[in-house]
């Protein structure tokens, strides 16, 4: 049981900056749905997650250029 607990705590304190790294970009999906889409989310490193994370501004910046294009 003082393994399990142990592995546990340990888990949790690695996965913690992948845990917040995702709720920067929910919050940043958040505002965009909201209708903000200067909303921008630091890329860092090379995995899933920064990969998720460009698409997110790469698609953000294409709605904002493609509104812009409709107004004019």
């Amino acid at each position: 049981v003082l393994g399990l607990l142990l592995f546990a705590a340990v888990f949790m304190i690695l996965q913690e900056p992948y845990i917040r790294y995702i709720s920067r970009i929910s919050d940043a999906v958040q505002s965009i749905s909201e209708g903000n889409l200067n909303t921008k989310v630091d890329v860092t490193g090379d995995d899933e997650l920064s990969s998720m994370a460009a698409n997110l501004n790469r698609m953000a910046e294409d709605i904002r250029q493609l509104i812009e294009k409709e107004r004019e």
